[in-house]
Parts: structure tokens; sequence; C-alpha cells
């Protein structure tokens, strides 16, 4: 069945981004403008993808229209898919009608039946502000069953809502799993240890699920168990690329020792890179499995290519180079690894994410500790100087976007709180211990815990948590890393 494309405008008034809110499982979207008409239109439709594509998503988003085109094509009708794209603003903070065929599109030639639309507007709805990934997926009444990214979760909120059947409960505890990453590290009593087990009943091909179950499995269970979960997701990702490589990525980000997870992960993601060669996100987990499972030859075929598909986004540079530093040889990716970093801050990135890159490339490739500092200096004079480093550090070293990535910055963020150990407090010990526990300085990290858990008063038992786990034999075992 062909697609039907309908034109209509999303017109979002500019106020309306002051008031964003982040929408969540359960939510009922914000009936207003361009939301109201897309539902009006939506036909026969029970499940909606809504994917922004204005500013800073536009290029990612762009890196997924194979993977939305194969699902039209293959998708049972009760599909529409809903791409917001920026066009020129009219009159107060409204877009001007325009649609084209969308990207997206199944093809004509029956394999499916699902629709696909593409509208203008002067920015991405407002509650896609805040929106994990920028995809939302709603039924067809606008009652919101997820909100990520492909790879994680998408494709069984997608199933669950044309099946009719969502668990709304389920999908809160996968979304807040996912918004809430970091706190794997409060061990088995947490909030994402406890919501898991519905959550990945929920999205059983979640490939960020799979990885906080291996991360949590790896900190606080014996080898053998990581071991056999691991196998387990890669058994049930196997059919999924792009799960597979959130799993891989996020999992090889959080060990503290990845080269044996690298050696199980590596061979399933070599087949996928292979299998779907223009897929950035494959492309990069497998860089990070194969370089971690010693195979340099191969990751330097992956990273050239890689390279190429990143030329025209700044975060997927840094990406690249994130991995490359992370090589058990990084050395030998110097040049490629600047050269990253200065195509990157051409395109506009970040400056924290840019100043990671540097300090990493000067520190783990050049061997350059004067040029690291510099680059530290220079970041903590610059317009982001009121920001506490301490919110920075850990930021860094648990955001689900930048954990794992170029960590020396992070450290070397927090040797700076060190200067004065005096006058730390205790949520400072707290970052402090977690960033050396990454540097593999596990006395340290020992030492800067417990001043947590005596300057809180044990008021605080994620921080008590932390310690047992940095107390535990299996930090004890885990050599320096990378």
């Amino acid at each position: 069945m062909a697609n039907r494309l309908a034109s209509f405008v999303l017109a979002i008034a500019g106020s309306a981004l002051a008031v964003a809110a982040q929408v969540a499982p359960g939510d009922a979207l914000p009936r207003s403008g361009g939301v109201a008409i897309a539902l009006a239109e939506r036909g026969a439709a029970r499940c909606v993808v809504w994917r922004d594509a204005t500013g800073d998503r536009a290029v990612r988003t762009r890196r997924d229209e194979a993977w939305f085109r194969a699902l039209c094509a293959r998708a049972p009708a009760g599909l529409l898919v809903v791409t917001v794209v920026e066009g020129p603003a009219t009159g107060a903070g409204t877009s001007a009608p325009a649609v084209a065929g969308a990207p997206g599109a199944a093809g004509g030639d029956g394999a499916g039946a699902g629709e696909a639309r593409t509208v203008v507007g002067a920015a991405g709805p407002a509650w896609f502000v805040d929106a994990l990934d920028g995809v939302v997926v709603t039924d067809g009444d606008g009652v919101v069953h997820f909100v990520g990214a492909v790879g994680s979760g998408l494709a069984d909120a997608i199933a669950g809502a044309l099946a009719g059947g969502v668990d709304l409960a389920a999908a809160r505890a996968a979304y807040t799993c996912r918004l809430r990453f970091a706190s794997w590290l409060d061990g088995p009593e947490g909030l994402v240890a406890t919501a898991l087990p519905a959550a990945l009943a929920h999205a059983p091909h979640d490939g960020v699920l799979h990885a906080v179950r291996w991360l949590l499995a790896a900190a606080h269970e014996p080898p053998p168990v990581a071991a056999a979960l691991a196998h387990d997701s890669l058994r049930r990702l196997a059919d999924d690329p792009r799960a597979l490589a959130a799993f891989g990525d996020h999992a090889l980000r959080g060990a503290l020792a990845p080269r044996a997870l690298a050696a199980v992960v590596a061979p399933a993601m070599a087949r996928a890179a292979a299998a779907t060669p223009e897929d950035f996100a494959v492309q990069l987990a497998a860089v990070r499995a194969l370089g971690g499972a010693g195979q340099g030859r191969a990751v330097g075929r992956l990273a050239a290519h890689a390279r190429r598909l990143a030329s025209d986004d700044a975060m997927a540079c840094l990406e690249l180079a994130a991995a490359l530093v992370a090589q058990p040889e990084p050395a030998v990716y110097g040049d490629v690894t600047a050269a990253l970093v200065a195509r990157a801050a051409a395109l506009g990135a970040p400056p924290r994410w840019l100043a990671a890159g540097h300090v990493a490339v000067a520190l783990r490739c050049r061997g350059d500790a004067a040029a690291a500092a510099a680059v530290l200096d220079a970041y903590a004079a610059g317009p982001g100087k009121a920001i506490s480093r301490n919110n920075d550090c850990w930021r860094w070293l648990t955001d689900r976007s930048t954990f794992g990535c170029c960590e020396d910055f992070a450290i070397a963020l927090a040797d700076r709180m060190v200067e004065d150990v005096a006058a730390l407090d205790y949520f400072e010990c707290d970052t402090v211990a977690f960033a050396c526990l990454r540097a593999g300085r596990s006395d340290d990290a020992i030492a800067f815990a417990e001043r947590a858990v005596a300057a809180s008063g044990g008021a605080v038992p994620t921080y008590a948590a932390r310690l047992r786990w940095y107390r535990s034999e299996r930090i004890v075992a885990v050599p320096a890393p990378r």
C-alpha cells in the first residue's frame, strides 16, 4: 500500500518554548497547534511516532532515516511517523505550511502500510525540548507510551502501541531507568535496580536496559553471573543492530575492566557493523568493542569509515574520538583524534565536550600533561567558570551521554577539587571517590567514600552502598583502566 502523505503545519508559538515540560509515559501530549492538527488528521493510526529533527537534533535524526524507512516498509496499517523539521518562522513564531514526501516513508511496493509525514516548524514542540533523545511514541489519542531513541526500547514501544496492550506503569519504569541511568551506581537496592525487572519485561529489546542489567551484575554479582547476562543480551538483541549497539556501547563505557566484556561482544558487533555500514551508532559501538578485544587492524578500518559518517556531526566526531582514545594503544590515533576534535570545534560542538576531547588527546595520545592543564585552565576561566566543578565532574562521570567518554577531563576536575581537601563537602567527596575509582585508584576511592559517609552523618544511603562496592573484591581485582 502506498503511503498517504498529508500536509499540515506544526505551528509553535515562541512563548511555548519558555514553558517546556518533559513528557513521560502516561502523560497526554499538550493539544495545541500542530499537535492537535496531527492527531485530528491521524486517520486510523493507532501508533504515532513523533521525531524532533530541529536544531541540534537535525543531523542525528537524518542518521535514523534508514531505520524508519525500513520500519514503515514492514509495519502494518496503524503506524504514523511524524518528523518535525526546522523551517523559517513567520508571524509570531509559527511556521509556514510545507510538507514533502517524508524520508522515512515506505516505498510503494506494498511491503508495508506505515505512513510518514514531514512537517515544518519554527522549532520542535515544547515537550521535545527535554525529551530524552528526541523520539516520543503515543497512541492515536496522544497518550505517551515512550520517550527515548532508536535502540533503547523504541521497537518494543511501537509494537506494543500497534497491538493496543501497553502497560503504562511498566513503560514509565523503563523510562525512569533510562532517565535515571546513573542510579545503577546505587546498588541492588537503588531506584534503577528496583525498577529494572518490570522495565525489561516491558521492553525486552532495549539495549540501554540490558546495559544497566549488566553493569549492576558486574558491580555486585560474581563474574559468571555477569558473563551469563552478557550472552543472554547478545542473544535477545541479535536481530536489532541498533539495540545491540546501545547495549555494547553503554556496557563497555561503564565497565571498569572492559576487555573481558569486549571479547564477548566483539564478534556480534563486527557482524552488525558489516550489516549496517551507514549506521554511525553501530560503527561506533563496533570500534569500542573490537578495540577492547585487541583487534587493532579492524578498528583502523572501522574508524576510517566512521570518520566519514561523522563528518557533518560535531557530537559524532567527539564520540568517535572518545572511543579511539580509549583504545589499548591510543597514541596510534593521535592525529586522527586531534583532527576529529578540531572538526567538532568547527561544527560548533559544546565547550565541555571540546575541553574533554582536547584533554583526552593531550594525555592519552600525546602524553602532554602541560597541554592538558592549559586546556583545563582555559575552561575554568571561560564563560562556564561559575559552574560548580563538582556538578561538572559528576555529570561527566554519570550522564548517559558522557560517562565513559574522555574521563580524563572529569578526573582532572576532581584532582583540582582535592587541592583544598579540607574544604570539600560530603557530596564533593562522593564525586571525587567515583572519579578516583574510574581512574583506577581504588584506595583513594575508598578513602573519599568513607569521608562522604562520615561527613553526611550516614544520612545518604547511596553513599554507603557505593562504599560497599568500592571495598568489594570485584574492585580490588580491577587493574588501572585504559
